[in-house]
């Protein structure tokens, strides 16, 4: 994947902070996700950055289920 000379930030979300374990992976599956079908790592982060944020502000350590519309990401 070329990302053509792009660079870019994707903001943090402003959440309550419950536990951190898991948001690294998390992060990666959305990110990997959103590749996967088709979106810009600039779309993918935000993607991967929603589903760290949910994890983080819960007790959990995983992601709750998210459909593939919310984001989006529907195969066509």
């Amino acid at each position: 994947m070329k990302n053509n000379g792009e660079s870019g930030f994707c903001q943090a979300r402003q959440i309550e902070v419950k536990d951190t374990t898991g948001a690294g992976d998390a992060f990666c599956a959305g990110t990997s996700a959103g590749l996967t079908y088709g979106k810009s790592m600039l779309e993918a982060m935000k993607i991967g950055s929603h589903l760290a944020s949910s994890v983080i502000a819960s007790c959990e350590n995983v992601c709750p289920c998210f459909s593939q519309d919310k984001f989006d990401i529907v195969k066509k």
